[in-house]
């Protein structure tokens, strides 16, 4: 099959901003801030090719939304394969630690 289409959504775009500026602010660390969100985009970039070989959340409702996860570092890429339509939807990017089932 040819390269899927990704689509990111609102809430991940804001994620990956936020991560950003917390990094960047926060930690006082803007160069380790752009290094972050380049490996995130580079691992979002990466699902236009066989995004299924990333498993199922293992929470019985989300799994149920076909919503699969990729880990980068301490951050998890929330995202869903549409086969028929050939697209990738990224629906968030979140802290690992964080209660991220409440959030999805």
């Amino acid at each position: 099959m040819d390269d899927y289409k990704l689509m990111i959504s609102a809430a991940a775009e804001s994620d990956i901003e936020g991560i950003a500026d917390y990094i960047a602010v926060n930690l006082r660390e803007p160069g380790i801030a752009l290094k972050q969100v380049g490996r995130i985009k580079d691992a979002i970039v990466s699902l236009r090719e066989m995004p299924e070989r990333h498993h199922v959340v293992t929470d019985k409702y989300l799994s149920s939304k076909g919503i699969r996860m990729l880990t980068v570092d301490n951050y998890i890429i929330f995202y869903v394969v549409n086969k028929e339509a050939g697209t990738v939807s990224i629906v968030r990017v979140l802290y690992a630690k964080r209660e991220w089932q409440t959030l999805l």
